[in-house]
């Protein structure tokens, strides 16, 4: 499968991953929950794993892997169904967030506003309970240091290969 960037690099993936992420309030402060969608409908987010052409160091931490988030339903059903049918998608054309030093820090409103992507090791480390990311356990998937979630982290695979 192929996808065309918003920068306009077509990249060739082995793996799309629907993810479910989701932010709420607890505690006085935000919580940021991001996992593969055991179920299409809940998916507002899609992660790309591409095609290693060589394994070394480098590929191990950053990967490669790209994240989009703040996606809605209906444009990730899109993307998913065009690598069906065509092998490809064009995301040359989405319109992206001002690159922020923190994920907490992106607008997140289920697509109502504009995409968010994270690249790399950022991608892994934020999004750490997907399967397919080499270090699912590096990272909470909260902007906290929860202890039950680092030891639990990567255990869960959702996925149906």
């Amino acid at each position: 499968m192929r996808v065309m960037m918003p920068n306009g690099n077509v990249i060739s993936v082995k793996r799309a991953i629907t993810v479910c992420e989701e932010r709420t309030p607890f505690n006085g402060r935000v919580e940021r929950r991001c996992e593969c969608a055991k179920d299409i409908i809940y998916a507002n987010g899609i992660a790309f794993v591409p095609v290693a052409e060589t394994l070394d160091v480098c590929d191990m931490t950053a990967g490669g892997t790209v994240f989009f988030g703040n996606l809605t339903n209906e444009f990730v059903r899109e993307v998913l169904a065009s690598l069906v049918e065509k092998g490809y998608f064009d995301l040359s054309g989405l319109k992206l967030q001002k690159t922020q030093l923190v994920v907490s820090h992106y607008v997140f409103d289920n697509g109502a506003s504009e995409a968010y992507l994270l690249q790399g090791y950022e991608a892994n480390a934020s999004c750490a309970r997907v399967p397919g990311y080499p270090f699912m356990g590096m990272g909470t998937v909260n902007e906290t240091e929860d202890t039950e979630d680092v030891e639990d982290a990567g255990e869960e695979d959702c996925t149906d290969e």
